[in-house]
């Protein structure tokens, strides 16, 4: 008995999941969201960091020369008034 138990307690902990996941897909299709995927490295010869940002929904990616290529980038695509999907070009380079 205890076994069934829990296993309905697993599969409720699922469903609650679902629902959870469902209304956060609602919550994100009625309100402007963006999601990036962010890596940083420095090349052996070079001292400056260098940026890919990736959009794991689309896999689009925006390479950057530096940190300030990005900040710069990011503060353009997320001016007050525009919208998450005003830049979808992606792969590009932004040296």
């Amino acid at each position: 008995m205890r076994a069934h138990k829990r296993n309905a307690t697993l599969w409720e902990m699922v469903a609650n999941r679902q629902n959870d996941l469902t209304q956060e897909k609602q919550v994100m299709s009625e309100h402007q969201y963006a999601a990036y995927l962010l890596r940083l490295w420095c090349d052996v010869d070079s001292p400056q960091w260098r940026v890919a940002l990736t959009n794991p929904h689309t896999h689009d990616e925006w390479l950057f020369a530096d940190v300030d290529s990005l900040i710069c980038y990011l503060q353009e695509r997320f001016a007050t008034g525009s919208k998450p999907d005003a830049d979808a070009t992606g792969n590009s380079s932004h040296e």
